[in-house]
């Protein structure tokens, strides 16, 4: 019988159109970082008046080809900024006419009812938070982090959502006047 010392509890989340795992972790090992928490399990930040593990990249995982790729490069998140959601399309619904989504934190999904089959989006969304900053950076991607960007930077004051019957990313800041700035933005 084999005894494990950790079992990794983290964020995963697992992606069945093309079979990939997204882990939420830290590219670091614990004896680099320091904090005892690093590494694979996650950091506590100095700064952060939350206990609750931040991790600063997403592993993922392609179980057929069993390779592994970051989603960050190194150095391409600021110390302070850690990953805070994640989001995709899981499948069509038959039953409830919807498509079903993995969210890291939701609820972000909206317009999701009475909806006609349709293929699965190929694109992940994942937001990044500074604790320093008050604004989050909401970056999209094909499902192995290739062809990533920053779609939108969102301050503190705004909100986005994904309208799946429209197959759009919606950003809404509110201005002074009371209206919003909505932009709009294909996934």
């Amino acid at each position: 019988m084999h005894s494990f010392h950790h079992q990794y509890n983290g964020p995963m989340y697992f992606e069945r159109q093309y079979n990939l795992v997204y882990i939420f972790s830290n590219p670091e090992d614990d004896e680099k970082s320091g904090t005892g928490g690093g590494g694979f399990w996650g950091k506590r930040s100095s700064v952060s008046k939350s206990a609750a593990a931040q991790y600063q990249n997403i592993l993922i995982y392609d179980i057929p080809k069993e390779l592994q790729l970051w989603f960050f490069s190194p150095g391409e998140l600021a110390e302070d900024e850690f990953v805070s959601n994640l989001v995709f399309e899981q499948h069509y619904d038959d039953k409830y006419k919807n498509m079903a989504f993995s969210s890291h934190i939701g609820p972000v999904v909206v317009n999701n009812f009475d909806l006609m089959q349709r293929p699965v989006s190929d694109r992940i969304m994942v937001l990044t938070t500074s604790e320093s900053k008050s604004q989050s950076k909401l970056w999209i991607s094909d499902k192995w982090g290739f062809e990533k960007k920053v779609l939108a930077s969102i301050a503190k004051e705004s909100f986005w959502q994904i309208d799946a019957y429209n197959a759009v990313v919606r950003v809404m800041e509110k201005e002074k006047n009371g209206q919003f700035n909505i932009q709009s933005f294909d996934y």
